[in-house]
């Protein structure tokens, strides 16, 4: 599907493309822009996939950034004052300057 999207948003902007080729350095050839010969790189094949490290070390991330914010009061009504707080103490802190 997400494959689908891409192409037919690469097709809708070809005339932006072709514009773009057209306005090139003459020195430069402009290259012919097809959607199969951007979707058929095969360096493109390995990055659709993720490292099993990467995506351990986000889940790890989020976990512990929310474990901070509920065991630190930064949720609720406490934390929307503590943020009150903190946009106070900027604020008097640069006008102060």
């Amino acid at each position: 599907m997400l494959l689908d999207e891409t192409t037919r948003a690469f097709v809708l902007h070809k005339d932006i493309f072709d514009e773009l080729a057209a306005r090139s350095p003459k020195t430069q050839k402009p290259v012919a822009w097809t959607p199969s010969s951007i979707l058929s790189n095969p360096e493109s094949e390995s990055s659709k996939c993720f490292s099993v490290t990467s995506v351990l070390t986000f889940v790890v991330a989020v976990g512990l950034a929310h474990f901070i914010i509920v065991v630190g009061g930064l949720s609720g009504s406490r934390g929307y004052a503590k943020l009150e707080a903190v946009h106070a103490w900027i604020t008097n802190s640069v006008s102060s300057n």
